[in-house]
């Protein structure tokens, strides 16, 4: 996978740089990202078939570029005595080593001899998203990426 600066090359280095540096590698055949595992199976068999021919168009990255800003204010501003934060988890499940990214954990209390805490997965959204959310709850995928979280953590 390639940034791709075409008309957009008067984009500042900086941020094509954060973009280049947040390019996911393509994973080993036996793994699986949680995002992968909750998206349809035609994406990742698309992308495995052709990640050397996909092209990133800075222009058009602007998103995941508030995602990445977002992630790095948040991990920075937070408290490192009351949360864990950006950490990577995974498991094998029938010889597949899902991984995922924590955002963070937080508000650990022992019930017992259990530990228990907050999982927490930071979202950027637009304003149709938002609308979404306000009126019909979490998205789906949210719902299912954290559960995944949750079951790789206990």
């Amino acid at each position: 996978m390639k940034v791709n600066l075409g008309v957009d090359s008067r984009l500042h280095g900086a941020l094509i740089k954060l973009i280049e540096d947040n390019v996911r590698e393509l994973s080993k055949e036996n793994e699986i990202h949680v995002t992968e595992l909750i998206a349809p199976p035609c994406i990742r068999k698309e992308t495995r078939a052709h990640y050397d021919e996909i092209e990133i168009d800075p222009g058009t990255a602007i998103a995941t570029l508030n995602g990445i800003i977002g992630h790095s204010i948040l991990e920075n501003s937070t408290d490192a005595s009351v949360a864990i934060t950006e950490f990577s988890i995974n498991c094998s499940i029938a010889n597949m080593r899902v991984l995922g990214r924590v955002d963070a954990l937080t508000d650990f209390t022992l019930q017992g001899t259990e530990l228990h805490a907050t999982l927490i997965d930071y979202k950027t959204t637009n304003a149709d998203s938002f609308k979404y959310l306000i009126m019909d709850g979490a998205k789906d995928e949210w719902i299912q990426q954290l559960n995944i979280y949750k079951y790789i953590l206990e």
